[in-house]
């Protein structure tokens, strides 16, 4: 399976909770691709996917989810109903990565779904989720679930793991907790080592195309470019596709570099640049975010106390990732910064974005007081933002 999104840690509880089970080596994404749904009454829509699920041992009126990877939301329901169910929708900038996923009594069940607005079958009983779950009329989600065969005896291994970890009491979990994370660290790097094989090969799908993207900074640029340059036209013309080729074009911007400036749209409607917005006596974090990621939303309270701790020191600026304008206001009124948030509609393909090989949100890049980049970090734990910038902040670290 093509890694998306790479993010070290394993969000674990899985939808044992009702959350996503974020994998390292799995189909993960946040929100930077936009899908809209059939029942938006303001757009017409030419185009649409049909999922029909034809399933066997689940419960008459399970209700089986369309979750969005690329926004982070359930974007569509069904009610099973002598053991089919039917979903209907458009997506707006095909395709998109899915989960189908539902709970039935004790029973959370998922697999992935990569489709454009096609007319999609799913074939399974509940015993073949997520793995061995058969799907027709879609060649794109076909390619997808050889690349999932690939390396699907590690993935079996790591979700019994994982699962298995998460059922356990309190302190059971404290007591095994190095030995888990030991073990799924040795399958990760197997995985990796399958994955990259995998990709080198040299398929001609969507799939390894994701892929490669979000492997990009695994391998060295000129065998990225060697890989790129096998796949079609229309390939390379996709929105992965052009992803790949800016990187490929540009020059990146590395710790140690003068930072970037960046003309936007901020919150209050004015056009503005980073530049006007760097104090000489303070650092500079920049916040790369986008309005449906779910660690972004978690990392707003952490923001507006180190926000408020160091306002003396440290000023803040967002940056949105988000290629619709509606979905960046959304998020700047609901988040209620107190600093600068900014957009220029151009999503993953903005300057910016490129330079600083964005390649997940939330991502935070420190600028020093000069106007050198010092630090970046990818993805969000808690507490641990704090802790890293401190170093800065207080001197601790003097790096350059």
């Amino acid at each position: 399976m093509i890694e998306f999104f790479l993010f070290a840690a394993t969000k674990v509880d899985a939808f044992l909770k009702l959350k996503i089970l974020h994998k390292p080596f799995t189909f993960i994404c946040f929100a930077f691709l936009i899908m809209g749904c059939a029942n938006n009454p303001k757009e017409e829509f030419v185009t649409q996917y049909k999922i029909e699920g034809n399933i066997s041992d689940f419960s008459e009126g399970t209700k089986f989810y369309l979750h969005s990877l690329e926004m982070d939301i359930n974007v569509d329901s069904a009610l099973v109903k002598d053991n089919k169910f039917i979903m209907q929708g458009h997506i707006s900038d095909p395709p998109a990565l899915f989960w189908i996923t539902a709970t039935d009594g004790e029973d959370y069940v998922y697999t992935p779904l990569l489709i454009g607005n096609d007319n999609v079958q799913i074939y399974a009983a509940k015993k073949d989720f997520p793995y061995n779950v058969r799907t027709s009329g879609s060649k794109i989600d076909s390619n997808h679930r050889i690349a999932l065969n690939f390396t699907k005896e590690l993935d079996t291994k790591r979700d019994s793991l994982i699962f298995t970890y998460h059922g356990l009491a309190k302190e059971e979990k404290e007591k095994t907790k190095f030995d888990f994370l030991e073990t799924v660290g040795k399958l990760d790097s197997l995985r990796y080592i399958k994955e990259i094989a995998y990709l080198k090969e040299g398929h001609n799908t969507y799939s390894s195309l994701i892929s490669l993207y979000f492997f990009k900074d695994k391998i060295q640029k000129d065998s990225v470019k060697l890989i790129f340059n096998r796949f079609n036209d229309s390939l390379k013309s996709s929105k992965y596709g052009k992803f790949l080729s800016a990187y490929l074009e540009s020059d990146l911007l590395e710790i140690g570099d003068t930072y970037l400036n960046i003309k936007a749209l901020d919150q209050f409607q004015n056009q503005v640049e980073l530049f006007n917005l760097k104090e000489k006596e303070k650092f500079l974090l920049l916040n790369y975010t986008s309005a449906y990621c779910g660690f972004c939303i978690d990392a707003t309270k952490e923001l507006k106390f180190i926000y408020k701790k160091y306002k003396g020191n440290l000023n803040i600026v967002s940056i949105s990732a988000d290629s619709q304008k509606k979905d960046w206001k959304k998020s700047v009124q609901r988040d209620g910064n107190l600093w600068p948030s900014l957009w220029n509609g151009k999503g993953m393909l903005s300057e910016s974005a490129i330079l600083y090989n964005l390649s997940s949100t939330p991502t935070f890049i420190l600028i020093s007081r000069d106007g050198i980049i010092l630090d970046k970090w990818v993805g969000y734990h808690e507490g641990k933002l704090a802790v890293d910038l401190k170093k800065y902040l207080l001197g601790e670290v003097q790096k350059v």
